[in-house]
């Protein structure tokens, strides 16, 4: 879901949870610091979904933006300071566009890294991944040279699993860019600034293996099985909580839909129990319910909150936001029944929906979630 939010590709959390694991052995760690590690890597991005989503005001496709913003190098102040302002109010008449780039210069990084790190907090309260890990996620902005924010943390007052997560986010993404050549011009151009050098070192020096292990499997899996000990389990009574927690964190994209999904989730299980639907497929309904909107991260906020008609290209990426619900949750066998239950949460009796699936093909569940 972080992906989708922030412009990355399905499964580019998971790449760097296992790159971050496979680093962190090569420097010596093990027990619940590697898994520390691990979570870190899998959340890092965590905060960053609504703070690209606090671009929206300024931007036509803040998730396009984020995108771009993956490759900038923060230590270069005056090329991110050119790069907002190419892009703050483009395509907007010259007053509109002055007022959105005054907003920019105004708020200043600090206040986007405050609303990432309080995000990050919040996130790590509702799913109760531990002081550790919360801790960690919290310095997700954080440099080695002292530069980065909220707080201003330097070397190693910045929790290692932080610092790995630096490293391995950037060497995914750049990986995917260029290759192992720049996978390594980054480390050695961050060195002693955004990266810890000893990190960055070690992975400079590792690249060509840990990049080419991610290729020898089914990244789901391979994610999984990366998972070092203790292996977190979670209870039915804890799955619906994390899938509340992920309601309420894709509804607060937009002010318009606060509180929707667990709204959802209860009239469809109440419906379902009126229907007289057994408990499995009333359970079932609640959850689809609590995670059907997804997808929604996927498709900028400009457009969800637009009062104006439409775009085709606009209305073609509200149409797809079900499928990329489906497509998410499709990637766990625990998970994927739910996927395919809220993926037909727009359809209708006369195939008219967004993905025109008709009666004949949809079940009581899916019907009473639509």
């Amino acid at each position: 879901m972080t992906d989708l939010a922030t412009g990355h590709p399905l499964e580019h959390a998971l790449r760097r949870g296992m790159l971050a694991v496979w680093l962190g052995q090569e420097l010596g760690l093990g027990g619940e610091g590697l898994n520390n590690v691990y979570y870190v890597a899998l959340l890092g991005s965590v905060g960053c979904t609504l703070e690209i989503a606090g671009f929206a005001p300024i931007v036509q496709d803040e998730i396009a933006l984020g995108e771009r913003i993956a490759t900038l190098d923060p230590t270069r102040p005056l090329d991110v300071a050119g790069f907002f302002i190419r892009h703050a109010g483009a395509g907007d008449p010259p007053l509109r566009r002055l007022r959105k780039l005054m907003t920019v210069a105004q708020a200043g990084a600090t206040s986007f890294q405050i609303v990432c790190r309080d995000v990050a907090m919040q996130v790590g309260d509702m799913i109760d991944i531990g002081p550790a890990v919360r801790q960690a996620l919290e310095q997700c902005h954080e440099r080695w040279d002292g530069k980065g924010g909220p707080r201003r943390l330097k070397g190693e007052e910045v929790d290692i699993a932080a610092r790995i997560f630096h490293v391995v986010h950037d060497a995914e993404v750049f990986n995917r860019i260029g290759g192992i050549e720049a996978v390594r011009t980054v480390m050695r151009q961050r060195s002693g600034k955004q990266h810890d050098p000893h990190i960055a070192a070690r992975f400079h020096e590792l690249a060509p293996l840990l990049m080419s292990s991610l290729e020898s499997g089914a990244t789901w899996d391979s994610a999984l099985s990366a998972e070092p000990a203790p292996i977190r389990w979670i209870s039915q009574d804890e799955l619906d909580e994390l899938a509340r927690a992920v309601a309420n964190f894709v509804d607060a994209r937009s002010p318009y839909t606060l509180g929707h999904s667990t709204g959802v989730a209860a009239l469809a299980e109440a419906a379902a129990r009126g229907l007289g639907l057994s408990e499995s497929e009333a359970v079932a309904v609640r959850r689809a319910g609590l995670l059907h909107d997804m997808g929604r991260a996927g498709v900028p906020v400009a457009v969800w909150d637009r009062a104006d008609p439409l775009t085709e290209v606009e209305r073609e990426r509200v149409r797809r936001h079900p499928s990329l619900t489906e497509l998410v949750l499709a990637r766990s066998s625990a998970l994927g029944n739910l996927g395919t239950l809220a993926g037909l949460h727009h359809e209708r009796l006369d195939g008219s929906g967004y993905r025109g699936v008709s009666a004949s093909f949809l079940p009581v569940a899916a019907r009473v979630l639509a």
